[in-house]
C-alpha cells in the first residue's frame, strides 16, 4: 500500500537507460513518463500517487530490452 510517494526499486549491472511510466487498470496512463540515463547500482524510481484515486496500478519499468510490471496498490 502507498499514500504519497512509491518508490520502484531498481539494480543495474551497467549504465542504462531506464524509463518507466504508470497506467491504471483501464491503460490510461497516469503518472508522468520519464526516462533517464542512470549508472550501475541500486535506484529509486519515485511516482508521487498523491494526486489518483485509489485502485489499483500498473507501472511499466522498461531497462535496456527488458520490461518488468509492477502492481501498485493505492489505498
Amino acid at each position: 500500500p502507498t499514500s504519497g510517494i512509491y518508490n520502484i526499486g531498481v539494480a543495474l549491472d551497467r549504465q542504462e537507460w531506464v524509463s518507466w511510466q504508470v497506467f491504471d487498470v483501464r491503460g490510461l496512463l497516469v503518472g508522468d513518463a520519464a526516462t533517464q540515463l542512470l549508472p550501475a547500482g541500486d535506484h529509486a524510481l519515485p511516482w508521487d500517487a498523491s494526486g489518483v484515486e485509489e485502485g489499483i496500478y500498473l507501472c511499466r519499468v522498461t531497462v535496456g530490452d527488458e520490461v518488468v510490471v509492477v502492481k501498485v496498490v493505492r489505498k
